[in-house]
């Protein structure tokens, strides 16, 4: 494997692991300061692997994305509906309740238009901006013929009105298409930056880490305190525009920093080739299964100490990591095609 590879794996590794931290946690400042990146993180890894000149027509671009983030999609996205389907009669059955099952017809509809943050959001809702996100670049990219002048200006344009459209409109569009003018800037950085060598290797200098560290907490600690909401693209919670890509250009490129430089992480390496099945399976199945059991637990066994309540996000995590990592294992021998891959190829999307 290459080095490029290798780091790329690690950051997304990175990448998937603060996800999860993030929906552990129910608030407070790591989370504020962990949703100013966690995202631009994975835009940014998408962008920089974005190759369109292998691709020998539109069509077969689509049809390779459709394989490697539609499939995965709609799979996960049925699988997460009937996880919650069959709660809903666990309950009924067991508990007598009488749990609509609204939230099931909802998810049903939410796979089909993907309108985020409403009742009609579906699941894994990431796949599918990601999706039209890199449906943009490539056209974007095939329009300019590579002039990447054109490109960067392009891009900075569709972040404008994205932002726009989002701060004084509001109303999330199907597939998530006003959030994706905001997150092609990030997919775009990627890729421009890939194909500039010497200037990716001047700006992952170890020099200049402190100097992204200190713009990151800066501009996120700034954008909060004039919204006094944490960046979230998903709840259309972008803040002040300058500060919300300075937060997460900064952040990005400070993980890619740490990640350049670490040694060989098999944790990391494995998340970050497996972060599809991470990122669809730990928020709506086993953080839903898992974090009431443990506050039970915890309940029982250290009562109202607050500090080991405290624990509880990292517990969510390290079980959840334990829990999917053989399920991962088990989807890539046999059934591959649910992670976007074909067989006998590892290479995770």
């Amino acid at each position: 494997m290459s080095r490029r590879i290798e780091w790329i794996d690690n950051l997304r590794g990175f990448g998937i692991l603060m996800v999860m931290l993030g929906h552990a946690l129910t608030g407070g400042a790591l989370k504020g300061l962990i949703y100013s990146f966690h995202l631009p993180v994975f835009f940014f890894a998408s962008g920089y692997l974005f190759n369109p000149l292998k691709y020998k027509s539109s069509l077969s671009f689509v049809k390779s994305r459709s394989r490697t983030l539609l499939v995965p999609y709609f799979v996960f996205s049925i699988v997460i509906i009937l996880f919650r389907a069959f709660v809903i009669l666990g309950k009924n059955l067991l508990v007598n309740s009488i749990t609509s099952y609204n939230e099931v017809y909802n998810s049903l509809i939410g796979v089909v238009v993907q309108m985020r943050n409403t009742d009609y959001s579906g699941f894994c809702w990431f796949l599918a901006l990601l999706f039209i996100s890199q449906i943009l670049l490539y056209y974007l990219v095939k329009i300019s013929k590579s002039n990447y002048k054109y490109i960067i200006l392009s891009l900075i344009l569709l972040f404008v009105i994205g932002w726009a459209y989002i701060y004084f409109i509001g109303i999330s569009l199907p597939w998530h298409i006003d959030a994706s003018f905001v997150s092609v800037f990030f997919v775009g950085l990627g890729f421009i930056v890939r194909n500039k060598a010497e200037i990716f290797s001047k700006i992952t200098s170890i020099r200049l880490l402190p100097v992204y560290i200190l713009i990151n907490l800066i501009c996120t600690y700034a954008n909060y305190r004039l919204t006094g909401k944490i960046i979230d693209l998903y709840e259309s919670s972008l803040g002040n525009p300058i500060f919300y890509i300075l937060a997460g250009s900064s952040g990005t490129m400070a993980c890619i920093i740490i990640m350049m430089r670490i040694p060989k992480n098999r944790l990391l390496e494995y998340m970050g080739k497996n972060s599809l099945t991470y990122y669809a399976l730990h928020h709506k199945i086993f953080f839903y299964v898992l974090n009431p059991v443990i506050l039970y637990v915890l309940g029982k066994t250290i009562g109202d100490n607050i500090f080991m309540y405290s624990l509880r996000p990292v517990l969510l995590l390290i079980l959840t990591i334990i829990l999917i990592s053989p399920i991962c294992y088990l989807i890539n021998k046999y059934l591959p095609f649910i992670a976007g891959r074909r067989h006998n190829k590892q290479k995770a999307v």
